[in-house]
C-alpha cells in the first residue's frame, strides 16, 4: 500500500481544547492522503461502490 499526502490544513482550535466532540476519535483531520493498492483482508462487497468520507 502507498500513501501520498496531497493537503494538509492548518488547525485553529486551541492546543488545550478539551471538548469532548473536538478531542480523541473525534478530532478534526487535518491532513488528506490519496492510497493505491490497499491491501484488502477478505471480500469487499460487489454491491459496495462509492468512498469513504469522514465528516469532521
Amino acid at each position: 500500500m502507498r500513501a501520498k499526502l496531497v493537503n494538509e490544513e492548518r488547525g485553529t482550535l486551541a492546543p488545550d481544547d478539551e471538548h469532548p466532540y473536538r478531542t480523541g476519535p473525534w478530532q478534526p483531520n487535518m491532513q488528506e492522503y490519496d492510497v493505491t493498492e490497499p491491501e484488502v483482508i477478505g471480500e469487499i462487497p460487489a454491491d459496495l461502490n462509492g468512498i469513504y468520507i469522514r465528516n469532521t
